[in-house]
């Protein structure tokens, strides 16, 4: 299912670290199984499903933890299941966002579920990627440390903030505020992860909200 590409050799145990561990982590996990001594990450094993949310629920993470990995993966569904051209629609849609791609491909399975579908419709398609993309999002400012969330609800109250601007709020908020270094990174990581859009070049940069793109959005 995957291949190693430059993974450190010495990983910690304290999380999740061999695609088996991920699955015994996932809560549609059950039984006793433990894992074989001897076996590696790229051994084979099998996953025993009744429906196909529970499928998507499991083979998600797996195969999210091996992309933070840096390893290549491939996923293999039945023929029919999904068109060609609606993995394109998704793909596009992701704008080369791998963790959007999973969000929409597990938000249009959970869609056909509903409708008792046997295969992922285009109209199906069209409704996951805006519910998926309100999905991560709200995952990511789940993910946001406290100085990260005070910069993210600064930033929410403003149609648009200049860095000065919103480096001076950001103090007054907090009691051991970060350098503005230190925030600029913060800033600069969010906004790859679209959790915030930056606007402008260095000198005239202004920092956006994304909320009202999914305002729309019931």
């Amino acid at each position: 299912m995957s291949e190693r590409v430059g993974q450190p050799a010495d990983q910690s145990s304290a999380t999740p670290d061999t695609g088996f561990e991920v699955l015994q982590s996932t809560v549609e996990f059950r039984g006793p199984v433990e894992p074989l001594h001897g076996h590696e990450q790229n051994d084979h094993f099998a996953l025993i499903y009744d429906e196909q949310a529970e499928q998507f629920a499991t083979v998600i993470p797996y195969i999210k933890q091996g992309l933070e990995r840096g390893e290549r993966c491939l996923y293999i569904v039945d023929e029919g299941v999904i068109a060609d051209s609606q993995l394109e629609t998704i793909a596009d849609a992701a704008g080369g966002d791998a963790r959007v791609a999973l969000s929409i491909l597990r938000t249009a399975a959970r869609q056909a579920q509903r409708q008792n579908l046997t295969e992922i419709t285009d109209r199906v398609v069209e409704i996951a990627v805006p519910e998926a993309r309100v999905e991560r999002h709200e995952k990511d400012i789940e993910t946001l440390t406290h100085h990260q969330r005070t910069l993210y609800q600064i930033i929410e109250e403003h149609e648009a903030i200049s860095p000065s601007d919103l480096y001076e709020k950001y103090e007054q908020h907090v009691d051991d505020p970060k350098t503005n270094r230190t925030v600029r990174n913060y800033l600069s990581k969010m906004d790859q992860y679209d959790v915030i859009e930056a606007a402008g070049t260095s000198r005239d940069r202004t920092y956006r909200s994304v909320s009202e793109t999914f305002d729309h959005i019931e």
